[in-house]
């Protein structure tokens, strides 16, 4: 199990009869609990990446100039698709905020417009002009070279202001070095050890992101340091090897007992 499903008393019913049920995050696990879905027996396994399949082509440098970034300020990017729930605009808020104590400081917003978010992304551009951040934060559109993108950022935040159940692209900022401000709701808090390997802040919360990110972006000590903490955390706890091993030892338990 994946998300937050919704769950009907056929769900339920079908539950019992299977053997063993993998969720990937605790707060997966405890969703299916609350609505009475349950395995004969159940399992979270967390969610891995390939780290020789994101690995950056280019260099940070190059990728930066191409972003119009070239005088050393620090960047900070949000990577998904437009849309509401995954809270571009509280990046936009944060840094009307940011810009005050580190006025070098540039944000990106990475990725395609969703279908369900063209309304929403007009909104963003029409914010942005009556911040006046037009200088200071850029959209890059689609981007298909997004391990490259994501290593020319100092930092990357997750802002959405919806619980999601995993937070793919918190992991792959870890692999990259890269310390990260989440959304703590969800199954994000379980991928973060708060103040160690990154920080999470409340959902929809703009001064609170801000706050977390302006100590980030005015010292590349604390960010390297950070992102390091963030690479080993990840590299134990989230790599393919150990994902594969987990669900070895699921599939094993089961031929023994039939």
């Amino acid at each position: 199990v994946k998300g937050f499903e919704k769950y009907s008393n056929r769900e339920r019913w079908a539950a019992r009869h299977i053997d063993a049920l993998v969720c990937m995050t605790e707060a997966v696990r405890a969703h299916c609990v609350q609505h009475g879905v349950q395995g004969r027996t159940t399992h979270v396994v967390y969610d891995a990446l390939d780290e020789a399949e994101f690995t950056p082509q280019r260099d940070a440098g190059a990728v930066r100039a191409e972003l119009g970034i070239t005088n050393g300020s620090p960047c900070v990017g949000v990577v998904g698709n437009i849309q509401e729930w995954k809270g571009q605009a509280v990046l936009v808020e944060a840094m009307a905020r940011i810009i005050e104590r580190v006025p070098k400081a540039h944000a990106f917003i990475v990725g395609g417009v969703h279908r369900a978010g063209a309304a929403y992304n007009e909104r963003l551009k029409q914010r942005v002009q009556e911040l006046h951040l037009d200088s200071a934060l850029s959209a890059t559109g689609f981007r298909s070279d997004v391990a490259d993108v994501m290593n020319a950022l100092d930092v990357v935040v997750h802002t959405s202001v919806r619980p999601e159940p995993f937070g793919r692209v918190i992991l792959e900022a870890m692999f990259l070095g890269k310390p990260v401000v989440a959304s703590a709701a969800g199954g994000v808090p379980e991928l973060i050890r708060d103040g160690e390997t990154g920080f999470l802040t409340p959902p929809g919360d703009a001064s609170g992101l801000a706050e977390r990110l302006i100590p980030l972006l005015q010292d590349a000590a604390l960010r390297e340091r950070i992102g390091q903490q963030a690479r080993a955390w990840a590299r134990q706890q989230f790599s393919l090897q150990r994902h594969v091993a987990a669900m070895s030892t699921i599939y094993q338990s089961l031929t023994r007992t039939h």
